[in-house]
């Protein structure tokens, strides 16, 4: 895997992300869909498309007693993902996962496992939402 592009942070620098080197990047919708899940202490939220954990760790700084689990297809994305969660101290209840919401889903997540789902699917032409 490429090495990743250098750390920066999120809400103010209080989430710390490390993201590919190349593709998409978090941005302020991320942060958004972070705040707009109704997460309460003790629940257990799936992000699906979770990348690099952007959004699972802003909703984990903002909500520290919920879970989140974030599935996503690309492996290298996943290990920089569990990098970030080790990072921001949250790896106990962040957790990331190789799977896909078609196909691959991880067989021990079952359905009807969480309280909320979350998804920030990309809207961008790769080209454009790499470029900062």
């Amino acid at each position: 895997m490429p090495k990743p592009a250098p750390e920066h942070g999120l809400l103010g620098g209080r989430v710390r992300l490390r993201e590919a080197p190349e593709g998409l990047r978090a941005t302020t919708d991320t942060v958004l869909l972070a705040a707009a899940v109704p997460a309460a202490t003790g629940n257990l939220v799936l992000d699906l498309g979770s990348g690099v954990g952007a959004a699972a760790l802003c909703l984990a700084w903002r909500v520290p007693g919920c879970r989140v689990i974030g599935v996503d297809s690309d492996a290298a994305l996943i290990r920089l993902a569990r990098r970030n969660a080790r990072a921001n101290g949250v790896a106990d209840r962040v957790r990331f996962r190789v799977g896909a919401v078609a196909g691959r889903w991880p067989a021990d997540l079952g359905s009807g496992c969480a309280d909320h789902v979350m998804t920030n699917p990309p809207f961008l032409a790769p080209a454009r939402a790499a470029a900062r």
